[in-house]
């Protein structure tokens, strides 16, 4: 056996500086994705006069510089957050117009409680919303960059799911055993539909809870909050907040999961998805087409050579229209096992580029790697390999040099992963993984400890599931799924 250390990948940020944490990054530079006429990101609202107040009060308090709290036991991978604001650091800002403003009225709150049944209401604001975003498109011009839809107390208070802890409000949940008689379900997740109903008029959404804008609920701290709002806000309206420094321009990275989707007359079928990414930090949704799959057979859904070959034929094609240019390397990640059928098609279809590494990520392994010497976690990086295996153990998470700490609160899981397919090395493809994990920009962390190939791979599955419930063709810039 051996073990290398895999070094941390460096970001690029504003003027093409590099650094490898996300906040001082933006701290010292600026986000890289920044252009002069994007510096003020145009906003509108769906909401309450209450919710439109809240959130105008959000956005200003978070003009200002946020302490993480907690006096000198602050963890050292929190660090103030500097107010949104052209001067600030971050050197960008939000405005909301008037006119940009769609207003729910008392009474339209009034016709979505009313009803006794809790799957009413559901259905009863989901039309609401429906009609606000119809209205808010047709006396909008332009396009709002962004359109904040501050939840209203009352809807959440008589919408929400009991079962579930917190504000989700859950029509329905998913299952693939079809019962006699069932009908079409109109919805599941309302959070994801409120995304999906943006779609026909090109339009990004960031739903906000009525926690978030007090900025005091919550197991996160009020900085974090404002971090992570205002990192997840930049990418949707504006662009890529950070890139990394050294992933291959002719690289084509990509990650396969299935979702479940629910047709006309409740007909329940899989279907596969590509989440690619490029080195230019373009992040593209790839549907691939519907399929039936035997639930009474115990092992997850899994592509014919024919699907696999379409689907990874697609993510070329787009590679090829953005780069004008065929990928000289190709790398998939996948949760479940390949099959013969897929290493096939697979292979078939990236035939015309010189490497394909496909790649088996395994979270949860009973394999732990400790140092004799430390009550730490081995560093993040650490990489434990044979010679003459084609799987390797890697920990994306660990004790982190740049903060000098461990920033879990568990113990550090290594991710084992196994290659049917390597073209390149195991050295190389460990130091995509270490990469693609800081290219989450639903939050500032250091890092995640998945790659973002697969990371959000349920949450994009989910809407999109949601989406072809509704009849409603999904854009594929990822930043729409957000």
């Amino acid at each position: 056996m051996r073990i290398d250390l895999v070094p941390e990948p460096e970001l690029i940020f504003g003027e093409s500086m590099r650094c490898v944490d996300p906040k001082v990054g933006l701290l010292s530079y600026g986000p890289c994705g920044l252009r002069k006429d994007k510096q003020i990101i145009k906003g509108a609202v769906i909401g309450t006069r209450d919710g439109v107040s809240y959130l105008l009060n959000f956005l200003e308090n978070i003009r200002r510089r946020i302490s993480p709290g907690g006096g000198e036991s602050v963890n050292p991978w929190k660090c103030d957050f500097p107010g949104l604001g052209v001067k600030s650091s971050l050197r960008f800002d939000v405005e909301i117009e008037q006119d940009k403003i769609e207003l729910i009225t008392p009474q339209d709150v009034t016709t979505v409680i009313s009803p006794d049944d809790r799957r009413k209401r559901i259905e009863l604001a989901a039309q609401m919303y429906e009609r606000k975003f119809q209205d808010l498109a047709s006396s909008t011009h332009p396009l709002p960059d962004i359109v904040f839809i501050p939840l209203p107390e009352k809807v959440l208070e008589h919408c929400r799911d009991p079962s579930y802890e917190g504000d989700r409000i859950v029509y329905s949940r998913r299952s693939m055993a079809k019962e006699p008689g069932s009908q079409p379900v109109p919805l599941f997740d309302f959070h994801n539909l409120l995304k999906v109903l943006g779609f026909p008029h090109k339009m990004r959404t960031q739903v906000v809870l009525p926690k978030t804008l007090r900025l005091t609920e919550g197991p996160q701290d009020p900085a974090t909050i404002a971090w992570n709002f205002s990192v997840a806000l930049f990418y949707k309206a504006t662009g890529n907040p950070w890139k990394i420094a050294d992933l291959d321009e002719d690289t084509c990275y990509m990650g396969i999961s299935f979702y479940e989707e629910v047709g006309d007359q409740g007909s329940q079928m899989r279907a596969s998805m590509a989440h690619v990414y490029l080195r230019t930090g373009e992040s593209q949704v790839i549907r691939g087409k519907p399929f039936r799959w035997d639930e009474s057979r115990e092992r997850s859904p899994e592509l014919t050579s024919p699907q696999a070959f379409e689907i990874l034929s697609d993510v070329i094609r787009l590679f090829e229209r953005q780069k004008q240019r065929m990928p000289t390397r190709v790398v998939v990640h996948k949760t479940s096992p390949f099959t013969d059928d897929e290493v096939a098609g697979f292979s078939e279809a990236s035939k015309e580029a010189k490497y394909l590494d496909l790649v088996h990520v395994m979270q949860h392994q009973p394999i732990r790697l400790y140092h004799r010497n430390s009550a730490y976690p081995p560093l993040r990086g650490t990489l434990l390999s044979s010679p003459s295996e084609a799987r390797f153990l890697l920990y994306t998470t660990g004790f982190i040099q740049a903060l000098g700490t461990y920033p879990g609160s568990t113990v550090a899981e290594p991710l084992l992963c196994d290659c049917p397919r390597m073209d390149t090395d195991i050295y190389q493809i460990s130091k995509d993984i270490m990469s693609l994990t800081k290219l989450d920009w639903n939050n500032s962390d250091f890092c995640t400890r998945l790659p973002v190939t697969i990371s959000v791979s349920r949450t994009v599955g989910s809407i999109l599931a949601e989406s072809r419930a509704r009849d409603i063709d999904p854009p594929s810039s990822y930043s729409n799924f957000m």
